[in-house]
């Protein structure tokens, strides 16, 4: 979503990773669309389905979500885009989301990123590294840089909750969500991810990683999912319920 060259050449091409139309497209009428969510031959899985949901939603992106991710990366990336390659986007969901699925730790996130580094290609081994953590928790993100390793250049954008207001119902809203959705698209110009897919927004930034990004870039992607969960979930027997399926 941005032109900028950084120190490692920013992104694929001229335009990072993802480059979002702004043009609105025409969306046919559906009428009443049959029930193909359903496991077995000729059905597809609830994860599938919600993944080309995504992606057609972000076929077409408002001027404004644009313009307030390119406002974010000249912010929290001064140099430019660093290289895919030396670019790890981490999402902790913690806030609120106690309540469905159990925090995981911030050293969790940190030992998966050092694991990720040793995957990139030998002539960019020795590059610094950087870690965008897209995070609403304002401890999570003290914690994240506090015990990351020195060398490492951490960079965060988008709003941030109050201490102590852990609601996002009424946080993602306004201003913060044009801000959540700028960071969205900044979050898509890395090649690494650790995700908690218990989360919906680390499930969303796993779709449009894995059906926008990666036909982009011939599968160039990875994602560690530390807290694996589907919303909605497919029982066996094909029933679909709205209960989250990563616990308590």
């Amino acid at each position: 979503c941005s032109g900028v060259d950084g120190d490692g050449g920013g992104g694929h091409g001229d335009g990072g990773n993802v480059e979002f139309s702004d043009r609105s497209t025409t969306v046919p009428e559906c009428g009443t669309c049959p029930s193909i969510v359903r496991p077995g031959p000729g059905g597809v899985t609830v994860g599938d389905w919600m993944a080309a949901a995504m992606e057609h939603l972000f076929q077409s992106v408002e001027p404004a979500v644009i313009s307030e991710a390119e406002r974010q990366v000249r912010s929290v990336f001064p140099n430019g885009l660093p290289h895919p390659d030396d670019l790890v986007m981490v999402n902790v969901r913690w806030g609120d989301k106690k309540r469905e699925m159990k925090p995981v730790p911030i050293l969790s996130f940190i030992r998966e990123v050092e694991k990720l580094i040793e995957t990139r290609p030998p002539e960019r081994a020795d590059m610094p590294l950087h870690v965008y953590v897209a995070t609403e928790d304002p401890r999570a993100l003290r914690e994240f840089i506090a015990l990351s390793p020195p060398s490492w250049r951490i960079h965060a954008s988008g709003p941030l909750q109050m201490e102590g207001h852990t609601n996002m119902w009424k946080f993602a809203s306004g201003r913060n969500g044009l801000q959540s959705l700028g960071a969205l698209l900044v979050s898509l110009e890395a090649n690494r991810f650790v995700l908690t897919r218990g989360s919906n927004w680390s499930r969303l930034i796993d779709e449009l990683r894995k059906n926008v990004v990666d036909p982009r870039c011939g599968g160039c992607t990875s994602m560690v999912d530390l807290s694996p969960g589907e919303w909605p979930t497919m029982l066996g027997n094909g029933t679909i319920t709205w209960e989250s399926s990563s616990g308590r």
